[in-house]
C-alpha cells in the first residue's frame, strides 16, 4: 500500500512538472512563431510600399516605421514578386533577390496561391511568407523566404523537448530518492501496525479457546442451560470472528502470491455461492436470485473470490427489509467482469453513507449492531479481496428501495490462461 502511494506521488508530481513545462514551452513556442511571423509581415508591407523593392537609398528612416530593421535587412532578406492580372496572368516577374527560385517557380508559387486561395490575403506555402497586394487592377504577391528562421524555430522547439524530457528525468530520479526517506517512517508505522494486528490476533486466539472450553465446563458441571454461560459463548465466537477478520486484513494488504493465482470460473462460482446461501435466505423470508453469464473467467484465488461473493451476499441479508429481495448479477463486458449485488433497504443513502461504505467498522444504522451481528468490516474484506485482484468495488443505490454494491474485475486473458 506504501508502495502504492509512493508510486502515485511520483506519477502525481511528474505529470504536474510536465504539465508546467509543456505549457512553458507551448508559450516560448508560440511566442517566438509569432515573432517570425510579425516580422516577416513587417516586411511584406514595407516591400509593398515600394511596389516589391526596398526603399533606397537612405534605409532605415523614422518616415518608414522600420526602426527595429537594421542596415542590413535589405541584403539578408531573400524575397521574389509576382505581378498578376485579374486573369491571373504574369505581367512581371522579379527574382533579382532570391537565387534559390527561377522565374518559372516564382510564377508557379503565385499561380499556385492566387487559385488555390483566392480569398486569402497572406500566409505560408513552404517556407516562404506571402502578401498578396492590390495595385490598381493588378495583384502584386510577394514572397519572403523565413526558411532559416523557421529552421531556427524548429531547433528552439526540440531544444525545448529535449530540455523537459531530461528535467523529467531528474526529477524522477531526486523523487525516487528523495520520496523513499520520506515515506520510510510512515511506511515503517504501518508495517508496525499491520504486524501488531496480526500477532494480538495471534496471541489472541489461545485466550479465546480457554474461555470457550472454560464455559463448556461450567456447563456440563451445572444444572442444565444457563444464559449467561450462553451469552459467553456468544461473544466469544463474537471476538473470535473478529480477530479471524483483522488477521485476514492485514495478510490481504501485503503482496499477493502470484503462485496462488488461476483461472477461476465465476459463473460456476457464483451459482456455487447462492446455493449455499438459500437456506438462511429462505428462513428469513427473503427471495434470494441470480442472473449469471457464462464464460465469466477471471485470473486470481479461488478461494479469496469465493470469499468476496460470501461477504457480499451475507452482508446483502444481514442490511435487506423483511420480505425483501437479494439480486447476484454476473456479466461480461469486453475485457471486464462485473459483479453486482442488489439487496432491499428502508431508506436511501446519502453520498457520504456511501462514500464510507467501505471503511472498516462502519455502520450506517449503529442501532443494528446487535440485531446483524456484524462488526462492520465485511466490506472491508471485500475492497481489500477486489483491490488485490486489481479491480474495483463501488456502492451506488440506483433507486430509493436499492442498494448496489459493483465490482469490476479484469477478465482473464489468453496469456493468463497459459500460465496454468
Amino acid at each position: 500500500m506504501i508502495r502504492k502511494l509512493r508510486n502515485k506521488f511520483i506519477a502525481v508530481a511528474l505529470f504536474s512538472m510536465l504539465a508546467v513545462l509543456l505549457t512553458i514551452g507551448a508559450i516560448a513556442a508560440l511566442l517566438s512563431y509569432g515573432q517570425i511571423v510579425s516580422e516577416a509581415d513587417r516586411i511584406l508591407d514595407l516591400l509593398a510600399e515600394n511596389d516589391g523593392t526596398f526603399p533606397k537609398p537612405e534605409f532605415p528612416k523614422k518616415d518608414f516605421g522600420v526602426r527595429e530593421f537594421s542596415a542590413e535587412t535589405p541584403y539578408e532578406t531573400r524575397f521574389f514578386s509576382v505581378v498578376l492580372n485579374e486573369s491571373g496572368e504574369r505581367i512581371r516577374v522579379d527574382t533579382g533577390r532570391i537565387a534559390a527560385v527561377s522565374s518559372t517557380d516564382a510564377v508557379a508559387y503565385a499561380e499556385n496561391v492566387y487559385k488555390t486561395y483566392p480569398a486569402r490575403t497572406g500566409g505560408f506555402v513552404g517556407n516562404f511568407r506571402y502578401g498578396i497586394y492590390e495595385k490598381g487592377e493588378n495583384r502584386l504577391l510577394i514572397f519572403v523566404d523565413c526558411g532559416r528562421t523557421l529552421s531556427a524555430f524548429l531547433r528552439f522547439v526540440r531544444n525545448i523537448l529535449l530540455i523537459s524530457v531530461i528535467g523529467l528525468l531528474a526529477v524522477w530520479i531526486l523523487l525516487s530518492v528523495i520520496s523513499g526517506r520520506v515515506v520510510a517512517p510512515i511506511a515503517e508505522s504501518y508495517e508496525k501496525q499491520r504486524r501488531f494486528i496480526t500477532d494480538a490476533g495471534h496471541e489472541l486466539k489461545t485466550p479465546l479457546a480457554i474461555i470457550r472450553a472454560d464455559a463448556d465446563v461450567l456447563e456440563m458441571e451445572g444444572e442444565g442451560e444457563n444464559e449467561w454461560i450462553d451469552d459467553i459463548r456468544l461473544q466469544t465466537e463474537r471476538l473470535s470472528h473478529l480477530t479471524e477478520n483483522l488477521i485476514l486484513l492485514a495478510r490481504m494488504e501485503e503482496s499477493a502470491d502470484p503462485q496462488s493465482f488461476t483461472c477461476v470460473d465465476l459463473s460456476a462460482l457464483c451459482e456455487k455461492v447462492t446455493e449455499s446461501f438459500a437456506a438462511p435466505a429462505k428462513v428469513r423470508g427473503l427471495t434470494l436470485s441470480s442472473e449469471t453469464e457464462g464464460d465469466c473467467i477471471v485470473y486470481g484465488e479461488e478461494r479469496s473470490i469465493f470469499r468476496l461473493l460470501s461477504v457480499l451476499l451475507d452482508n446483502a441479508m444481514k442490511y435487506t427489509v423483511e420480505n425483501g429481495t437479494v439480486t447476484l448479477r454476473l456479466c461480461r463486458a469486453g475485457r471486464q467482469i462485473r459483479i453486482c449485488v442488489d439487496n432491499s433497504i428502508e431508506t436511501p443513502l446519502d453520498k457520504e453513507q456511501l462514500r464510507h461504505m467501505f471503511d472498516r467498522f462502519y455502520r450506517t444504522d449503529d442501532s443494528r449492531n446487535s440485531e446483524t451481528g456484524g462488526h462492520g468490516i465485511g466490506l472491508s474484506i471485500a475492497q481489500a479481496i477486489v483491490t488485490r485482484h486489481k479491480g474495483s468495488v463501488t456502492a451506488v443505490c440506483p433507486n430509493p428501495t436499492t442498494l448496489s454494491i459493483r465490482i469490476v474485475l479484469p477478465a482473464a486473458s489468453g496469456t493468463d490462461e497459459r500460465r496454468i
